[in-house]
């Protein structure tokens, strides 16, 4: 709505009014915190976004030019990025009203503002994201903003032509040496070397674009280095996996190789967060987040294999933190504790888990139930509905909700096989689908139990 208003808007003052009072409204709000370098991509970033478009577009009015980082904070890098990109749409659509009225000055200073952005920006390395997409258009604007001034001064001389007393011949131009003009804000004419001279002028801050710059490339890779050691810990939740069900065949399983494995795991998960995630909380989610959550799925299946009782979200966290815990919880100099070095895992991480066990214990009753383990298909299934009557009553909206499907996916194929253990219990070996209401255990047709009258 903001923007609506300043391109509807005539007075400075006003427009500072408008900007002002969103911006207190911004900083005020419960979901805003302090900009890092980078912040999860969520609809408040976006607000941000949009929020420092119409700062940048407003003063563009009063100082010709783009405002840096720290003018227009609240905003991190990627949102300031994007709200010059924004900047560069809202100064297309204003000189398509400037070229109804031939102000052809006012369209080259813009060419030249967007000409200088699209330089800088082109030295950036992006990666596939939004902001790369919005980096793309930038391009397009470039090149209407260019045709448009070509458009506009081939009209301006041929109507300067039909206005003196040269000849004209006939292909349009005009005798003497063909000079363009422009018409400034005043009405009069301008020479083209006015226009080229801007090309000297430095609209865009080069300096502040080169230091985020190297913050960007600073941060892609230390993602890349997460997401390559993510890998293995991820790995290592696998195998600890499949040891356990590989420990369920056994008479007295022990559990130790998946008890190593998934510690092994969690070394890695706290050296990444130590090095990198703590200082660049955007990481959280992704491949770190992932590895999180196969990790407690295979904590989960070992303590229920062990106890055959769940883990609550308290206790997973605990794993998380426990194998370092006197090295990351105490300052080295105030030696007291300190919360900001401890994982805290999330509710989405915790559902994840909770509805990825169910899938593991699915697989781990139909081992049991070849070995007629009734006892232990039951507890599965006691676990499933417990797991699938938390996650119904919380709120499942986004991904979760997925989750709730798989849960009870789980549970339904547990229940079918407790009843085929059921129904082959009661007849004796044979399958329930191939008993008649009148067959007998025998086959025979009758009960073993009732004599054949003669």
């Amino acid at each position: 709505m903001l923007s609506v208003k300043l391109r509807t808007c005539d007075d400075l003052v006003e427009c500072r009014d408008l900007v002002e009072e969103v911006r207190l409204a911004i900083t005020s709000s419960p979901f805003f915190t302090p900009p890092t370098v980078y912040t999860e991509i969520n609809s408040f970033s976006s607000a941000i976004e949009k929020f420092t478009t119409c700062r940048l577009y407003c003063n563009f009015f009063e100082a010709g030019k783009i405002l840096s980082l720290d003018e227009v904070q609240p905003c991190t890098d990627e949102e300031y990025l994007g709200g010059c990109i924004g900047m560069g749409h809202e100064l297309l659509e204003y000189c398509v009203g400037r070229a109804a009225e031939a102000d052809l000055s006012t369209i080259r200073y813009c060419h030249t503002l967007v000409t200088q952005l699209s330089d800088e920006l082109n030295q950036f390395e992006f990666r596939n994201s939004p902001l790369r997409r919005k980096y793309d258009s930038l391009k397009y604007i470039v090149k209407k903003l260019t045709d448009m001034i070509y458009e506009l001064g081939l009209a301006l001389d041929l109507y300067s032509c039909r206005n003196t007393e040269k000849d004209v011949g006939d292909d349009g131009d005009c005798s003497s040496p063909r000079k363009r003009t422009k018409i400034d804000s005043t009405g009069g004419n301008a020479s083209a070397t006015d226009g080229d001279s801007l090309s000297t002028i430095e609209l865009v801050p080069k300096a502040l674009f080169a230091d985020i710059r190297a913050r960007m490339d600073s941060f892609d890779k230390q993602r890349e280095e997460l997401i390559k050691t993510t890998r293995d810990a991820q790995k290592l939740a696998k195998q600890g996996i499949y040891a356990v069900h590989r420990d369920m065949g056994k008479p007295q399983p022990t559990f130790t190789e998946p008890a190593g494995k998934f510690k092994a795991g969690h070394e890695i998960l706290r050296g990444l967060f130590l090095k990198i995630v703590q200082f660049l909380p955007a990481l959280r989610q992704g491949s770190f987040s992932a590895a999180i959550e196969e990790l407690l799925e295979g904590e989960l299946v070992l303590h229920w294999c062990r106890q055959r009782k769940l883990l609550s979200k308290l206790e997973c966290e605990d794993l998380l933190n426990v194998d370092s815990a006197r090295a990351i919880s105490v300052d080295e100099k105030s030696t007291t504790p300190t919360s900001s070095c401890r994982i805290e895992l999330t509710n989405g991480e915790y559902f994840g888990a909770l509805s990825d066990l169910t899938g593991e214990l699915g697989r781990i009753a139909v081992f049991r139930a070849m070995r007629r383990d009734v006892q232990c298909v039951l507890d599965i299934l006691e676990t499933d509905t417990a797991i699938a009557q938390l996650l119904v009553r919380v709120n499942t909206s986004g991904g979760i909700s997925k989750k709730v499907d798989a849960v009870l996916a789980n549970r339904k194929k547990v229940m079918e096989l407790h009843y085929d253990m059921a129904c082959l219990t009661l007849s004796g070996g044979v399958r329930g689908s191939t008993i008649s209401a009148g067959d007998g255990p025998d086959g025979s047709g009758k009960s073993s139990n009732t004599n054949e009258e003669d």
